[in-house]
């Protein structure tokens, strides 16, 4: 059985790409769900490993690290919750940020980044 299909399946959706973000296979399902996925032909190892993404994301569950909750996994792939935001790599994506926003988002990724320390 396909993605779409075990996707379809599971959490009775169908699957969307995602804009935004550099890190493999991304999709929503019905705006409630956000589906990672192995590249087709591609083992889950390295960059490509999301089973790993989704093991951690379960550890800080109920941690001060704010985090969303992984809904299922599977061989190949993984749903978490759905988390209302926007995906911006400033090194390779064009965007308008003003200054002041991107201080503030960089301060909060340092703010969280302490949380997952001391988790």
């Amino acid at each position: 059985m396909n993605l779409a299909d075990q996707v379809r399946e599971r959490l009775g959706g169908e699957l969307e790409v995602l804009p935004g973000g550099h890190s493999g296979l991304t999709y929503t399902v019905k705006d409630e769900y956000v589906v990672k996925a192995v590249p087709p032909g591609q083992k889950p190892v390295g960059r490509n490993d999301v089973l790993r993404q989704a093991r951690v994301l379960r550890v800080l569950e109920g941690s001060a690290v704010p985090v969303p909750r992984v809904i299922t996994t599977d061989e190949t792939w993984f749903a978490m919750e759905f988390a209302d935001g926007e995906a911006i790599e400033p090194v390779l994506d064009e965007h308008t940020l003003s200054p002041d926003l991107a201080r503030t988002r960089m301060l909060e990724a340092a703010r969280l980044l302490r949380l997952l320390h001391d988790a």
